[in-house]
């Protein structure tokens, strides 16, 4: 699609617009040649799909760049026209509702910044989509089918990660990186293949309950997923979970070896039992 320059705006202005997008976003993320307009087309329009065409596409990665953009636009006088995905296909995708307009698009902003499955919402930037999750799933999968234990066994614990991370919670999916990075070889010992599969099959429900929306079913079967996966660890509990810990806090058995072996009139009466004083035995407590 040929250039159409904006209202108003000549064809050495826009350059040097285009030059100061460049500086913001990246040369790559400047979308301004004849088959990247033909992108930003409306193909379903009823008349002429030139009737609408962007004068060139913008694709900044993070809330700055959008606001040193639109300074940048007000400007130079360029007219912005912002997206998200654009797959309102049949209601216009990408392409401006004026001519010249440079298309915004958003796509490449994609974390959910915050869920409240309590009171029902999310915050979440424009590009957000399940993409990264299905590819992840269908590796899963792959790895399943070709009886590769290694791979399915990194697989199933990257998931969480992976979920983490589109969650927009760094923090958590740090922790769960090392998690995995502990437990994988264990998973990969004995971990049975049956359960493995049924461990990928909780992941698919899960992303599908995300993707409908439905934030509490995703809640109750992540809570399923974790209870059967530790269930099948088949860990019996020990009778007194406090043993160990009350043991450590034991007080060292007291001897009089030291005062005997001490020079006359230099021995003290030996000090009481800790054992004697329940106050100065923290084990007590528990």
């Amino acid at each position: 699609m040929k250039l159409t320059l904006p209202p108003l705006v000549s064809a050495a202005s826009f350059q040097r617009a285009l030059a100061a997008f460049e500086r913001v976003v990246g040369k790559g993320w400047v979308l301004a040649t004849d088959e990247d307009r033909d992108a930003y087309a409306d193909i379903y329009a009823p008349g002429s799909e030139n009737e609408w065409p962007a004068s060139a596409a913008i694709a900044p990665a993070s809330v700055e760049e959008i606001q040193a953009i639109v300074r940048l636009a007000n400007e130079y006088k360029t007219p912005l026209w912002p997206t998200s995905r654009g797959k309102n296909l049949g209601y216009g995708a990408n392409a401006p509702r004026m001519p010249g307009t440079v298309v915004l698009d958003l796509g490449r902003m994609n974390r959910i910044l915050e869920l409240d499955v309590g009171l029902g919402y999310c915050v979440i930037e424009p590009g957000v989509g399940f993409f990264d999750l299905y590819e992840h799933l269908q590796r899963e999968k792959a790895a399943l089918k070709e009886s590769d234990v290694g791979n399915r066994s990194f697989l199933l614990g990257d998931f969480h990660v992976c979920l983490a991370e589109c969650l927009g919670n760094t923090l958590l999916a740090d922790t769960l990186r090392d998690y995995t990075a502990r437990t994988t070889l264990i998973a990969m010992l004995y971990q049975s293949t049956h359960d493995a599969v049924q461990s990928c099959e909780d992941h698919v429900q899960i992303v599908a309950a995300l993707e409908r929306g439905d934030h509490a079913a995703a809640e109750a079967l992540m809570a399923a997923h974790i209870g059967t996966v530790q269930s099948a660890l088949r860990v019996q509990a020990p009778a007194d979970p406090l043993a160990q810990l009350r043991d450590a806090l034991a007080p060292l058995q007291n001897t009089n070896t030291a005062a005997a072996a001490a020079p006359k009139g230099k021995r003290r009466k030996a000090a009481a039992s800790p054992a004697s004083d329940s106050s100065t035995y923290l084990g007590a407590l528990l």
